[in-house]
């Protein structure tokens, strides 16, 4: 059985599709917050290890899993980049493209 959002994901097209799944990713409140200190910071750009501290801080988690998490995140700021062309990422940054 599918939700109401399932039922809608599946009577949009492959672009609307994506765009549905990029406007969900970035409403999670970390990503969120990576977005708002890539607009602010200077250079536009958040080290792997500056994620690190993000996802550690205010979150209880620690040790391995925010090294986890923080590989997640890259994961999906590559699929953002790949699907909006908005970021750069590297194997040990994030940088808000031009």
């Amino acid at each position: 059985m599918l939700s109401h959002i399932g039922h809608t994901y599946i009577a949009f097209t492959q672009p609307q599709r994506k765009d549905m799944i990029a406007r969900r990713m970035i409403s999670i409140p970390i990503m969120s917050l990576l977005i708002q200190e890539l607009l602010i910071s200077p250079l536009h750009r958040l080290a792997r290890g500056d994620i690190e501290k993000l996802v550690g801080s205010g979150t209880g988690i620690h040790g391995a899993t925010v090294h986890r998490r923080t590989q997640s995140l890259f994961s999906w700021f590559s699929w953002l980049a790949d699907e909006t062309g908005a970021f750069k990422v590297s194997k040990d940054a994030i940088t808000l493209r031009p």
